[in-house]
């Protein structure tokens, strides 16, 4: 396994830690992981207390660790005896299609398109400011624009929501415009991504924001149709 795989969980009640290690600072996190949960590797192997560990987050639901959600944190990939706790997996990927795409959770079109370039069709729901923004750069976060497939009745059950194009240079585009759009995940900027001021107690780990902002999807060119 490498980081920006997926792995999945082969066991049952595997342990998951804040730290790699079994030492008294690498504190357990509660629910236990069980097969078949898939993981997002971002991190590891690295050894420590006898075990390799890999930093994991799971696949479904998406990244953030929060509410009844499988923790994300370390997990030992087997066991000292050789019997394997985690296994290299996959994720069925369809074609780069707008409702496919929003179909996918987060994690998931990472996954499967990392950041690769992508170009997409559809109509645009309008623009929106989270204020105040709790991640550093904000538009990468805070400021974005929603895109549905053309025809897309979000009365659907189930409705997975419009797709959000985030826009480095801070610009947007008008509601209900039919467009084909051009972008990417996994963009450079979100290695840059931080918690901002008065928002670090509640934040996740440094590595599971900078992980939020490179799902995100970045607009690399947008024309009318």
């Amino acid at each position: 396994m490498s980081p920006d795989s997926v792995a999945a969980v082969i066991t049952t009640d595997l342990v998951v830690r804040t730290k790699p290690g079994t030492s008294a600072d690498s504190e357990i996190l509660l629910p236990t992981l069980d097969a078949p949960q898939l993981l997002y590797v971002l991190d590891g192997p690295v050894a420590a207390s006898g075990y390799d560990w890999y930093l994991a987050v799971p696949l479904f639901p998406d990244y953030l660790p929060h509410g009844d959600d499988p923790p994300s944190g370390w997990v030992a990939a087997g066991g000292k005896d050789g019997e394997p706790w985690v296994a290299p997996s996959s994720v069925p990927c369809p074609a780069p299609d707008l409702y496919a795409i929003m179909t996918l959770s987060t994690l998931a079109r990472l996954a499967c398109f990392g950041s690769r370039e992508l170009t997409l069709e559809g109509t645009t729901g309008g623009c929106f400011v989270a204020v105040p923004a709790s991640v550093d750069p904000g538009w990468l976060n805070s400021v974005g624009c929603s895109i549905v497939p053309d025809g897309y009745d979000p009365q659907a059950v189930p409705s997975p929501g419009a797709l959000v194009l985030r826009f480095a240079d801070g610009g947007g585009v008008d509601a209900d415009q039919r467009v084909t759009v051009t972008g990417h995940f996994d963009d450079p900027a979100a290695t840059t991504c931080r918690s901002t001021p008065g928002f670090e107690s509640d934040a996740p780990a440094p590595a599971f924001t900078v992980l939020g902002c490179r799902t995100q999807f970045v607009v690399t060119d947008i024309q009318p149709r």
